[in-house]
């Protein structure tokens, strides 16, 4: 990802983060409603000041942020753009989270160890 991506998800995420605070957090610890794209396109400002393609990247982005996945291994419930709980997390999606974690752990210890191979 280059600079100029990271600066379009950054003011993508703000703009999440000022509309919908009762779901979008810093910490990433919602889980989101399944679906919520489309809840999302819904409420997209008319000036097109923010693209669908911006909100997809940046979802994409915000969802596979490690603590994302960690909140979907330790919470029961997702929920909408109005922090109303509307579902549970899936055992399939828990599961997915728990491997995505594990292989981020994997990767860090590997990479840490490869740095002090001789």
């Amino acid at each position: 990802m280059n600079d100029g991506q990271k600066h379009v998800i950054a003011e993508t995420q703000a703009w999440l983060f000022q509309h919908f605070p009762k779901c979008f957090r810093h910490d990433h610890g919602l889980p989101l409603k399944v679906g919520i794209l489309k809840d999302i396109f819904e409420k997209l400002p008319e000036d097109q000041s923010i693209s669908r393609i911006q909100i997809r990247r940046t979802l994409k982005f915000y969802t596979n942020h490690p603590s994302y996945q960690k909140a979907l291994t330790h919470k029961k419930e997702r929920f909408d753009l109005d922090g109303n709980v509307v579902g549970t997390v899936e055992e399939e999606h828990k599961t997915t989270a728990e491997k995505l974690v594990a292989l981020r752990k994997l990767k860090s210890f590997v990479k840490e160890h490869d740095q002090h191979s001789y």
